[in-house]
């Protein structure tokens, strides 16, 4: 194709020069003035003829002209041309693929070998055993001291013999614990709870049995640490917990005295277990949204919940007055809210959701000082406030709208089975547990609300018997191994990795309807993100983990100045533990 363009070229330009040449000899014909031998005749005058030199312009004067004679002709196959090199222009769509050949390499300056999260150094641990001491579901005497047998550690170990297990959070497990023995050369191996964690971890100690790590209760764990039963944390070198699977808030609010005996993070799913979330069934949401929009003077922002929460807009009084809109007596003959399938409930209260609304709101019973140890503030002005204003929104005596209140069989009738209630408190152990698995509609979760426009959500961990704390036991088989393999698995649960523990919890936790909503998992990283360890609910100094989980089923009356009287006692409980803390008692071994 091209040499036939280069033919058509040439002889196109042949053509031109043949006319240029037929142009030159005709000048000489000019019809304007007539040469005949030296004499040139004009008229009835003859002039004499100059030299032939003088005469050299006059003969090139039709030169000028010649480019208004010979246009058209010439100009003719020049018009062609583009239309013959039309093919040359359409050349550079060849050599495309080759400019670009830099694009087609580009992904390799994002492999997966520089992840957006960080990853302990592999090391050859030579098979190395890794030994834990693991919260069981074993049957126990004393649910408040050994704790709820339900909440049994599910995110360490699922055994291998079994196969690959089909639940998306034993599936994350078992591949995680698959892919570190593979990376590190090491076995995980976990040893399960039979009594009381505290006596069972000393009777270990007496007999000279290690451990490389102990996922113990959170209340034994407490105890564990002032019998000197627990490594202080906050000393190893090895142990990295900077690292972002690592719970910040739980580091900081657990220790005491810059001493760190146990944590959390993304590997430990039994914190955010503990979380009381508010459920709100996103169907029935949608259904009154035009009315809570014009609710907030036709606000459209109030037509999403989770825009709500993510504005800084989810108080109290916010959940109350969109809970009052979808409150509706159907069946009257009853004379109670939530009695009847037909009726519809904006708000089920959980009888023990006081603690989450107090935490929510913003309230402390104690907070860490500038020395690191904790310090009562449960009497202060700002507390005394957020305890009388719960009371006086939540408390089923006070509040206006008498809303259905009591426990999980109501709970599950009314928010789960007859789908009518908008609103619920329920902790995130319940949703994965139950809601999940039985819900026929979306919901969403959202975290407790709070006390003004614009505070900080917070989302606490209610130790009481159910959660489980990850600690190095003082008697180890190998510290070095133990601080490494304590990092490799918080690493490997990061909720960043895909498929990772965490990452399998949120699947197994928010609603899944056609397809993820990455605006619920974005409202469960606020839950998540802002976790409070009040170390005054672990230790329950003064009983005041007792008196607000009971506020709003055993107390008829506001009873915060007469539990300000305790903190005297408090405070000597309180400094004895600090004192254990820091130079922790020999161990009680059993008998």
């Amino acid at each position: 194709m091209k040499n036939a363009v280069k033919i058509v070229v040439f002889l196109c330009l042949t053509v031109c020069v043949l006319l240029l040449a037929v142009s030159c000899n005709s000048v000489p014909k000019d019809p304007v003035e007539t040469t005949s031998g030296n004499e040139t005749t004009s008229g009835n005058e003859t002039t004499a003829v100059t030299t032939p030199d003088e005469t050299t312009p006059e003969a090139t004067t039709p030169e000028e002209t010649t480019p208004e004679v010979t246009t058209p002709e010439v100009t003719t196959p020049e018009e062609t041309t583009p239309e013959v090199t039309t093919p040359e222009e359409t050349t550079p769509e060849v050599t495309t693929p080759e400019e670009t050949t830099p694009e087609a390499t580009t992904p390799e300056v994002t492999t997966p070998e520089e992840p957006p999260y960080k990853m302990p150094e592999k090391v050859d641990l030579d098979g190395y055993v890794y030994r834990a001491y693991v919260r069981s579901n074993a049957s126990v005497i004393d649910f408040g001291n050994d704790g709820n047998p339900a909440f049994y550690c599910e995110d360490f170990w699922v055994n291998p013999a079994q196969g690959e297990p089909e639940d998306v959070l034993e599936y994350a497990v078992y591949h995680r614990n698959q892919q570190i023995e593979r990376d590190y050369n090491v076995k995980i191996v976990q040893v399960p709870q039979t009594i009381n964690m505290v006596q069972e971890l000393a009777r270990y100690y007496q007999s000279g049995d290690k451990f490389d790590l102990t996922i113990i209760l959170a209340k034994s764990a407490a105890g564990a640490a002032t019998q000197n039963l627990l490594t202080e944390l906050n000393s190893l070198p090895g142990l990295n917990l900077s690292h972002e699977a690592y719970d910040p808030n739980a580091i900081e609010e657990l220790s005491i005295s810059g001493k760190l005996y146990y944590l959390s993070g993304d590997m430990n799913i039994s914190t955010l277990d503990s979380v009381s979330s508010t459920v709100v069934n996103m169907d029935m949401y949608e259904d009154y949204a035009d009315a809570i929009v014009d609710e907030f003077d036709g606000d459209e922002l109030y037509g999403n919940i989770y825009n709500v929460v993510k504005s800084g807009k989810w108080t109290i009084d916010t959940m109350l007055k969109i809970a009052e809109i979808a409150s509706v007596d159907v069946d009257t003959s009853d004379g109670v809210l939530g009695v009847s399938e037909y009726d519809t409930v904006g708000y089920y209260q959980y009888n023990i959701s006081a603690v989450n609304y107090f935490y929510g709101a913003g309230g402390r019973i104690t907070q860490m000082n500038d020395e690191g140890n904790p310090e009562f503030v449960i009497g202060n002005d700002k507390n005394g406030d957020v305890f009388d204003y719960i009371f006086d929104k939540l408390h089923p005596v006070n509040r206006n709208v008498r809303y259905p209140n009591g426990f999980s069989p109501d709970r599950k009738r009314l928010f789960v089975t007859n789908a009518n209630t908008l609103f619920t408190d329920m902790s995130l152990w319940d949703v994965r547990k139950d809601l999940y698995v039985n819900a026929t509609f979306d919901y969403g979760l959202l975290p407790s609300p709070t006390y003004q426009e614009g505070d900080d959500y917070n989302s606490v961990v209610y130790f009481y018997n159910t959660v489980h704390l990850w600690a190095i036991p003082d008697y180890c088989y190998d510290l070095e191994k133990a601080q490494l393999m304590m990092d490799v698995m918080a690493a490997y649960s990061n909720l960043k990795r895909e498929g990772s523990t965490m990452d399998a919890y949120y699947t197994r936790t928010l609603s899944f309807t056609l397809a993820p909503d990455p605006e619920a998992r974005e409202v469960m990283d606020i839950i998540k993100n802002s976790t409070v360890y009040d170390i005054g609910l672990l230790y329950n100094w003064s009983s005041w983990e007792t008196e607000l989980s009971e506020l709003w089923y055993k107390r008829n009356t506001n009873n915060h100045g007469s539990l300000v009287l305790y903190l005297p006692d408090a405070q000597i409980q309180l400094e004895e533990t600090i004192e254990k803390f820091k130079n922790p008692e020999n161990p009680v071994y059993p008998e």
